[in-house]
């Protein structure tokens, strides 16, 4: 017969079973129920124009709807294209790539960092004298915590946009004045490329907007700021329409297209003629690539564009940036094909 001595013994080697095997279930189902998600940096070689393709490379342990992630580059890096907050559907065990495109215009150790929910990596980017750029992976997957959606707490909102004279707030535009507006603009083409502020609290628009506006012919470009997306919208949807969920639709101003180096240029009242690279918000049509033909033909000094005629581009509502074909801190040390340094018919006042 068991004594009661031995009988507290077995109920307390029970009882520690029992909670370790409670434990080790309840770490099975948090690992099931709850999905990881992997994320890691990729960098490609920089190119000629200083621009390097940064990606981020996600996967989930789970299929997940709808997964916010962000992109975050320290100072001294550029944004050359894409956007840096997207909203994706992750599929189990498939890597999906964000890529952006980057410049960066000295040498130094530049921070970045990306997020996927609770999820997130930091590495640095090592950019030498040559201005040939390394990727340096400061945390690898295998560190990555366990997924949770982001709870967003409610906050006032500022609804600062920046312009090329600093951050402003856009007076509400809705309903007849919105219309009125946009009819008063006299616009002769069928689309508009616009910049398009929403209500709400998370900054993104909710997706039952983005498919209502898909629906009239709207089509969203890329993050800008507080609310704010590049988008292109038809000319009869301006004028006619209005949506609860939009605060504020304005249009570019035609200096924030140009880069830091070329507004400086532009404002300073300078003469001369530049190499330009120009990105566009998507391919072109006839009638947009026979504006821009226009442009060229009078503008033109060989295979050199006036910096009168790169304001004229930067007012056509399709180009998205222009920059210059070589950086200008590299001008001083690279020469083309004639022998004459690129900058040197740049005149100043």
């Amino acid at each position: 017969m068991l004594t009661g001595c031995m009988r507290k013994e077995l109920w307390f080697i029970f009882a520690i079973l029992l909670i370790l095997l409670l434990t080790l279930r309840g770490l099975f189902l948090l690992n099931y129920n709850n999905p990881i998600i992997e994320v890691k940096f990729s960098l490609s070689e920089i190119n000629v124009e200083n621009v390097s393709e940064l990606s981020l490379v996600v996967k989930s342990s789970k299929d997940i709807k709808n997964t916010n992630g962000e992109i975050v580059l320290s100072e001294g890096i550029e944004l050359v294209e894409g956007s840096l907050i997207w909203k994706r559907d992750l599929i189990k065990d498939k890597e999906e790539k964000i890529s952006i495109k980057i410049k960066t215009e000295t040498e130094g150790n530049y921070q970045i960092l990306g997020f996927v929910g609770t999820s997130f990596v930091q590495s640095e980017i090592k950019v030498d004298s040559s201005l040939k750029s390394q990727l340096i992976q400061r945390f690898d997957s295998s560190q990555i915590i366990e997924y949770q959606e982001p709870k967003y707490e409610k906050r006032k909102r500022t609804w600062l946009i920046p312009m090329a004279d600093g951050k402003i707030v856009p007076e509400p535009l809705k309903g007849k004045e919105l219309n009125n507006y946009f009819k008063n603009l006299d616009i002769t083409e069928e689309n508009v490329y616009v910049m398009i502020q929403f209500e709400g609290d998370e900054g993104d628009p909710n997706p039952k907007w983005v498919r209502e506006l898909e629906r009239d012919g709207t089509f969203l470009f890329k993050w800008h700021g507080d609310h704010v997306y590049y988008a292109r919208m038809p000319k009869n949807v301006l004028e006619e329409e209005s949506y609860d969920f939009i605060r504020w639709i304005g249009i570019e101003d035609p200096i924030l297209k140009l880069s830091e180096w070329i507004r400086e240029v532009v404002e300073d009242n300078c003469t001369g003629e530049l190499d330009i690279n120009i990105v566009f918000y998507e391919d072109l049509n006839e009638e947009q690539s026979a504006q821009l033909s226009e442009i060229f033909e009078r503008t033109m000094d060989g295979e050199r564009v006036s910096i009168g005629g790169i304001e004229e581009i930067a007012k056509l509502g399709f180009v998205d940036k222009i920059s210059p074909e070589v950086s200008p801190s590299l001008a001083v040390i690279r020469e083309t094909d004639s022998g004459s340094n690129i900058l040197e018919n740049i005149i100043c006042d």
